[in-house]
Formats: structure tokens, C-alpha cells, sequence
């Protein structure tokens, strides 16, 4: 098997001893469960999306598992998702409710993860007002080095 690449934690030392469970789920997708007090628990998923660039098969794989991921999370827990989702919420008026400061247009990806976020009842980052420069991880230009 081929792996080009992975999700992790990164977790100071006096930490991990307190970590009640850490899960790989598929090479894009880890569950880290932490508790936090009275009975309670904290769980991170670390996500990393296929690109528009994959199989239509493998990308649709990656988001029905996050979909069985975040739904085994029991909702007395809280859940963050942290990652790369590969995704483009852009600004089109049908989708402004959940990307309202979004840039650019929507992508595949994108729509996943509109349809995600309302399906799961989640907020994505992109209905908090951002600077510009904060709203993306790499530009075209970038990704050429230019």
C-alpha cells in the first residue's frame, strides 16, 4: 500500500498520560478523546480531505467515513475537527447561511463540507469575519513558488 501522507497530533509530554484514546480511522482521519472534568470528554478529529484531483470513489469514501466518525461521537461530548478539507466554501447566495465570509467559488469539496456542517449540525471558521490573508493556506501562486 501506497501512503502519501498522513494526520497527527502534536501533543506537549505532560499531556499524554491524561489521553483517555487515540484512534486512526484511515490515513486523513484521527480521533484524539481527552477527558475534561466531571465525567465529561473532549473529542479532536484531525482531518486531512482528498483533493478534487482524486477518484470520486475515494473522495466520497473520506466523507461518509467522517460522517460515521462524527456521528459515533456521543452528543453529551464535545467534538472540534481540525484540518485540511481540500475545500472552497465560496460566496454563492444559496450556501451564504454557512459561508458567509468565505472566498472564491464553491467547490466539490466545498459542498461536502456545506452539506456536512448543515447535515451535523457544525459551524465552519468561515462564518467569522477573517482577515483576507487568513482565509486560505496556499495560493496558486504559492503552490508554483512563485
Amino acid at each position: 500500500m501506497k501512503r502519501d501522507g498522513g494526520v497527527g497530533f502534536a501533543i506537549r509530554s505532560t499531556l499524554v498520560e491524561k489521553i483517555e484514546q487515540l484512534t486512526r480511522i484511515t490515513d486523513g482521519l484521527m480521533k484524539l478523546r481527552v477527558p475534561l472534568s466531571c465525567d465529561q470528554f473532549l473529542s479532536i478529529l484531525s482531518v486531512y480531505a482528498q483533493t478534487m484531483k482524486s477518484t470520486e470513489e475515494s473522495i466520497m469514501s473520506f466523507w461518509d467515513t467522517l460522517r460515521i466518525t462524527i456521528a459515533a461521537v456521543p452528543s453529551v461530548e464535545d467534538l472540534i475537527i481540525l484540518g485540511k478539507f481540500n475545500a472552497h466554501g465560496g460566496r454563492e447566495h444559496t450556501y451564504y447561511a454557512l459561508a458567509r465570509y468565505s472566498i472564491g467559488k464553491v467547490n466539490g469539496n466545498g459542498l461536502l463540507l456545506l452539506q456536512l456542517c448543515s447535515e451535523c449540525n457544525l459551524v465552519s471558521n468561515t462564518l467569522f469575519r477573517q482577515k483576507r490573508k487568513l482565509k486560505v493556506t496556499l495560493t496558486p501562486r504559492q503552490s508554483m513558488g512563485i
